[in-house]
């Protein structure tokens, strides 16, 4: 299989596994994998690419072996998904803006060099 075309299958394939523990129905967990849905999900990936279940599972044999092959269409698949994700959804310019920063209590320059702070910490007995 050519390495763009293992690329999108390994994506569809990564998704799928994904998508197998967020199905929820009452005899599965949530979190572990559906195994009926993934193999709903892996037919239709092979129906959509035209290829067969061996066909993948040689070429991904094949490119276990050629780890360097391997790498590199993980590398460039890394990238797409994030590019997916940030237009999905864009990290906002301020990330906290449900609840921002308080403003400081004391104005600039209202504690000087030389001031003692006092605290009004509890006092434990029998501790210095």
């Amino acid at each position: 299989m050519p390495p763009k075309m293992m690329q999108q299958v390994l994506m569809d394939v990564n998704l799928a596994e994904a998508f197998s523990t967020v199905v929820r129905d009452s005899a599965h967990k949530p979190g572990t994998k559906n195994n009926d849905s993934l193999a709903v999900y892996y037919a239709s990936i092979f129906n959509h690419y035209k290829i067969t279940p061996e066909q993948f599972q040689e070429s991904l044999e094949w490119y276990k072996a050629n780890p360097d092959k391997l790498d590199t269409i993980y590398t460039s698949l890394l990238a797409k998904v994030t590019t997916t994700q940030n237009k999905l959804a864009p990290v906002p310019a301020a990330i906290n803006t449900v609840f921002p920063h308080p403003a400081p209590v004391l104005p600039p320059n209202y504690i000087k060099p030389g001031d003692r702070i006092h605290h009004n910490l509890p006092v434990i007995p029998g501790k210095p």
